[in-house]
């Protein structure tokens, strides 16, 4: 009886608990007695699919059938390994479904490898920025990043930034800057009107182009009879562009028609000489020289025309000789003389020798591809020829005197004979047919530094594009050295000569370098955690991420800036540093001593701070703003900090030669040298 109770409350407590409760807000609620039926089944759709596919296990072909995968329909016994390697042992019914599933799998990388996929690939790759003829080099060596619509080299991926110094001091690097661009103008007024020419030399001269009191960018023109070919830097192509339709003025556009090598170094001459083969007995007479002798005086911006012999097929890499030049500071041995066409030359420039085709042959040029035309194969069927096969010798026999030799031995010594006159005559007609060449126009434009020991002294070398990545290898094995934009502009920050646009704070170009730098270190700011950010109101620095060159300087024309170069004894300059009046008593102190802006009473702290904050940020400074740097660094020459930077023109100050200048993240004033420039 007890243990019948027992149960008996053991089922009631259970049927209880499977009763539903009604919670207390609906229980008053009645419920509608119409329903549309559309509405209902439109807000229950997704449900009832789902439900119904659970329900099933079948779901549209892709692999994942509901919950369980395609062979998992199948029953154990079926699963077999066999299914894996033939598809058709799988039953029909689910046999759409795995060939879907293996159709989504990735190819094999035998077959993305192959030539036409991967010119498929780069065809892809490349709307997005263009790629330069020697992108698929360096972007096996180098980072690469996307700036002003190319894809360009930014540093090798080793340790290299004293690499690059030793070889622009001692040795050759090159540089590719293919995608600076050319034009070519007819209007003799709009070059006088527009352009502002500082360097002549030749047919070649380097300038500004203006729009009124604007500066646009900064120009290399090098003159023809009755053209004007000027090159200039992609991040403003379109405001010029612009300009010469406002203009009207008739322009041929080059752009991606040519390839520009920019060769840095006191041995660039040296290697330019073992590795061109020129075409002109005079043009080869002139590198030769200058090959020989470093301490010529040649004319800085100085351009010569050449026609270059190039092979059709790959060449053997002809390797610069390790030999130093005869120069009466490196050997007691009196060389001899330079010849007395180069010392005319020097004395007094001949215009026609910088006279060259290759403007005239890339008028009509089609437009150039952007995607390798072919891949570097090697092929062991194709490399070599056909030598018909020798018959083979016979078995050590005694020998012969003359007399008794057969006339069938004869016979097969003349025919050995003959196949090997063939084979040799078939080796020199292969040789012969690798070795067809063809003329390239070219011109080389000669860079002469004002640094000691020739740092970064070279040539600048316009060929058309197509011949660039066979030139380009030829010229790496041969001992040159390749670098990227970083090196670049650290090569120039070394000679105190500005780059554009991260140099030129009144251009349009500059705005947009300067907009999206801040975004790029606004980002880094906040990634770090509070406590180990600046917290730049406390330290009162009211630009952080930008130079207010328009606000506090109050700027609206690049004649009120004047260029300067910054040197200091023992702190670094960084770029976007304030440069600031000292008064007279900052010289007391005979050994520079350093200044320290007073901490802001209030200030916000680092976790409340936002990016809208910065733009509504302001702070008082206890010293005047006189201009920016743009520029800045460690100068491995000068073995101290150096930089370049801005100030206003009519800065007057007791100490013409002396400025204090504060970087971003610092609360200390230093006291450095200035030269105008």
């Amino acid at each position: 009886m007890a243990k019948s109770s027992k149960k008996a409350k053991i089922r009631a407590k259970r049927e209880e608990g499977e009763v539903a409760q009604i919670p207390e807000s609906l229980q008053n609620i009645s419920l509608p007695r119409i329903i549309d039926i559309e509405t209902f089944r439109e807000a229950r759709k997704i449900e009832l699919n789902h439900f119904l596919t659970v329900l099933s296990q079948k779901a549209a072909a892709g692999g994942n059938l509901g919950s369980k995968k395609s062979f998992q329909l199948l029953p154990k016994h079926m699963r077999r390994r066999a299914m894996s390697h033939n598809s058709y042992r799988v039953p029909a019914r689910i046999r759409v479904a795995i060939h879907s599933a293996a159709a989504m799998k990735q190819p094999c990388r035998k077959r993305r490898r192959h030539t036409r996929t991967m010119l498929l690939d780069y065809e892809r790759r490349n709307k997005k920025a263009i790629w330069l003829e020697t992108h698929i080099w360096h972007a096996k060596r180098m980072k690469m990043i996307e700036k002003w619509g190319y894809k360009i080299a930014l540093h090798p991926n080793d340790k290299s930034i004293r690499a690059v110094y030793r070889f622009a001091s001692h040795n050759c690097v090159v540089y590719d800057r293919s995608y600076y661009i050319s034009l070519i103008l007819k209007d003799k007024n709009f070059i006088e009107s527009h352009v502002k020419v500082e360097k002549k030399c030749g047919f070649h001269r380097e300038g500004s182009i203006m729009d009124g009191e604007k500066l646009i960018c900064p120009v290399e023109i090098i003159m023809k009879e009755e053209e004007w070919v000027i090159i200039i830097h992609p991040a403003s192509y379109k405001e010029v562009k612009e300009l010469l339709e406002k203009e009207n003025v008739y322009h041929i556009d080059l752009k991606d028609k040519v390839v520009i090598y920019s060769f840095m170094g006191p041995k660039s001459t040296e290697l330019l000489a073992s590795v061109m083969n020129i075409k002109e007995s005079n043009i080869n007479e002139i590198i030769q020289d200058l090959k020989q002798f470093k301490n010529l005086a040649f004319p800085n911006g100085a351009a010569i025309g050449l026609t270059l012999m190039m092979s059709k097929k790959h060449q053997k890499i002809r390797t610069m000789p390790k030999q130093l030049c005869l120069t009466a500071e490196t050997s007691n041995i009196i060389p001899s003389q330079p010849s007395i066409n180069i010392l005319k030359m020097i004395v007094k420039w001949n215009p026609s020798i910088s006279n060259t085709p290759l403007w005239d042959t890339l008028k009509g040029s089609p437009e150039k591809s952007h995607v390798p035309q072919k891949l570097t194969t090697r092929n062991s069927k194709s490399r070599y020829p056909k030598v018909p096969k020798i018959p083979e010798k016979q078995e050590n026999q005694p020998i012969k005197e003359a007399p008794q030799i057969e006339e069938s031995e004869k016979m097969e010594i003349e025919e050995v004979e003959t196949v090997n006159k063939e084979s040799v005559e078939m080796e020199i007609e292969v040789e012969i047919s690798e070795n067809e060449q063809f003329e390239v126009n070219g011109i080389l434009v000669f860079r002469k530094s004002k640094m000691a020991r020739g740092f970064a002294e070279g040539w600048d070398l316009i060929l058309p594009s197509g011949n660039g990545p066979e030139f380009w290898r030829t010229c790496i094995y041969s001992g040159a050295k390749a670098i990227g934009l970083r090196d670049y502009n650290a090569i120039k920050l070394e000679q105190a000569i500005p780059s554009y646009p991260d140099d030129f704070p009144t251009t349009s170009a500059y705005q947009t370098y300067a907009q999206e730098q801040a975004k790029i270190d606004v980002e880094n700011y906040f990634k770090r955690p509070s406590s180990k950010r600046v917290n730049f109101e406390r330290i009162s620095m009211p630009f952080p991420f930008y130079s207010d060159w328009f606000g506090i300087l109050g700027v609206t024309s690049y004649t009120q800036l004047k260029l300067i170069q910054i040197k200091c004894h023992n702190r670094i300059p960084q770029r976007r540093a304030l440069l600031c009046k000292p008064a007279s008593e900052d010289f007391i102190d005979k050994k520079g001593p350093t200044f320290q802006e007073p901490l802001s009473e209030k200030s916000k702290l680092n976790h409340l701070w936002t990016v809208e904050d910065f733009g509504n940020f302001k702070a008082n400074l206890s010293r005047q703003v006189v201009g920016f740097i743009t520029s800045g660094g460690f100068s491995f020459i000068k073995a101290r900090g150096f930089g370049i930077g801005y100030i206003q023109t009519n800065y007057d100050s007791e100490i013409t030669d002396k400025i204090l200048f504060r970087n971003p993240k610092s609360r200390f004033y230093h006291l450095c040298e200035i030269k105008r420039l």
